[in-house]
């Protein structure tokens, strides 16, 4: 029988400033020994009509990073 490494799913969730809802959920699937499987981000945009993320002023800046790496 093959050996199956555990594999954990660490996740990363950013929210806006007063209502706290989540407008970015990243996620990383790793093993005991950090090698990676896979990873990903979703925006979550809607969120964005209800409130304000906490870095406001570097909103473009994060934009210009996520449609980079797509």
């Amino acid at each position: 029988m093959p050996f199956k490494p555990t594999l954990f799913v660490v996740t990363d969730i950013e929210t806006t400033m007063r209502k706290r809802i989540a407008f970015d959920v990243a996620w990383r699937i790793v093993d005991r020994k950090g090698r990676e499987y896979g990873s990903g981000s979703y925006v979550i945009r809607e969120a964005f009509k209800l409130d304000l993320p906490f870095f406001a002023e570097k909103m473009g800046h994060y934009f210009e990073i996520r449609l980079k790496y797509k």
